[in-house]
């Protein structure tokens, strides 16, 4: 009767998947799969709304809804508003939960992850003043240090313009 070997199996790891959002001021950051409705292919039409700051160029209109609009980037203070207004070319439609949406301005069209919690990481220090706006992070093999967005907080308004640390 032969010898039957026992290989060690080793347990597969739980992944979740995460959409990667490149805002501008060259930052890359992470919301949940189910939080991105809709990535719009072209230049959409943005309407701009008076008296609102640097990083909100306006609303855009969703299934009869107007959805705000933030620039993370600008918001974050990673980059300059353009005082002519830039025009966005690539932007995504956010879940909120209960019934509200938020759209995103990005400089790319999001890639699709798989993140482990074996990947999880501190915020960098550099990133460190706006960690209400990501309560986690996570270690990418390519783009590095990922922060993972608390989308109610960022569109809650709970953190003023150029909350980042240099």
């Amino acid at each position: 009767m032969p010898l039957q070997t026992q290989q060690a199996v080793a347990p597969i790891e739980q992944t979740s998947s995460a959409w990667l959002l490149d805002i501008s001021g060259g930052l890359t950051v992470a919301v949940a799969l189910q939080d991105v409705i809709y990535v719009y292919p072209d230049e959409p039409q943005v309407f701009p709304v008076p008296q609102t700051p640097d990083h909100v160029p306006g609303v855009v209109s969703w299934q009869q809804h107007l959805v705000p609009i933030i620039d993370l980037g600008i918001y974050l203070g990673l980059q300059q508003a353009d005082s002519h207004g830039s025009v966005i070319k690539m932007m995504v439609l956010l879940n909120l939960g209960g019934s509200r949406l938020g759209a995103m301005a990005l400089e790319k069209i999001p890639e699709r992850v798989e993140v482990a919690d074996s990947s999880q990481c501190e915020l960098p220090v550099n990133l460190q003043a706006w960690a209400c706006l990501a309560p986690s992070c996570f270690m990418h093999n390519t783009r590095g240090a990922v922060p993972i967005l608390d989308l109610n907080a960022v569109f809650g308004g709970k953190l003023s313009s150029g909350g980042l640390v240099e």
